[in-house]
């Protein structure tokens, strides 16, 4: 982590840098401000449930989606920074069987808060332009729920927050085009991709604390083997994004 955090200030300090001193005829430093909302697909990864026998807890397919403001300092045709700050909901499915109680059941972890990232980006005259930077996840609420396949609820929109840390740190990895409107809109589409590298915690698809393996204080049968030890779980979103920006001279005409 701490090589990654070197690496990223050395990348920033070097565009920042650079920017300054590399010209372009007839080009003003830019603000570009605007919005965006992205569909993401999302996961919460977790070694010890990950190593179960499949069918008695399987990890599904997930969503989530960010909704926001951009920020954006262009100091040429080419180098910019940018910040966004942007609600988040993600959420990691599962469906399993409790062998000794012959039950099927589906479960859903849902988590919400803010996001946080700031980047540099690398920009082509004809639009198309990489991020690269961190982003920081501020955990806001975390809820459980479990339903059985027989038909009813088990557990519903329980909350979970108390297992599950408070922060996000992740590498923020970015791809996309600008397409402009006119001389100052423009709409923005592309990918994004980002891994948390800190153990959020959390709990399985029963509910139990995973920080509490091989233990389940929850009351609910243990998916696991007796001798499972807790395992760091890391979160990984990446989908689409799309935006509408404005951008506005910040050293008058060019």
């Amino acid at each position: 982590m701490k090589n990654l955090v070197t690496v990223s200030v050395l990348v920033f300090t070097f565009l920042f840098s650079h920017a300054q001193n590399v010209k372009y005829g007839g080009w003003n430093e830019q603000i570009v401000v605007g919005a965006t909302a992205s569909l993401n697909s999302t996961w919460i990864f977790n070694s010890a449930i990950q190593s179960l026998d499949e069918g008695i807890s399987d990890q599904k397919f997930s969503f989530g989606y960010n909704v926001g403001g951009s920020f954006e300092y262009r100091f040429n045709e080419l180098i910019a920074v940018g910040l966004d700050l942007q609600y988040f909901s993600l959420s990691q499915e599962y469906d399993g069987a409790i062998s000794t109680q012959s039950q099927f059941w589906e479960s859903s972890v849902k988590l919400n808060g803010l996001n946080i990232p700031i980047y540099a980006k690398i920009m082509t005259k004809g639009g198309a332009f990489v991020e690269i930077g961190w982003q920081f996840g501020i955990i806001l609420g975390s809820n459980f729920d479990r339903t059985s396949t027989a038909g009813g609820s088990i557990e519903s929109n329980k909350d979970v927050s108390e297992h599950f840390s408070t922060a996000i740190f992740s590498p923020h990895l970015g791809f996309g085009f600008d397409f402009p409107v006119n001389d100052a809109v423009m709409i923005t589409a592309g990918i994004r991709a980002n891994y948390g590298i800190n153990d959020v915690k959390g709990v399985d698809g029963l509910g139990n604390p995973i920080e509490d393996y091989p233990n389940t204080s929850s009351g609910n049968p243990p998916l696991s083997p007796a001798d499972t030890q807790p395992a760091p779980s890391n979160v990984l979103t990446a989908g689409i994004f799309l935006g509408v920006r404005y951008a506005f001279d910040a050293g008058g005409r060019y």
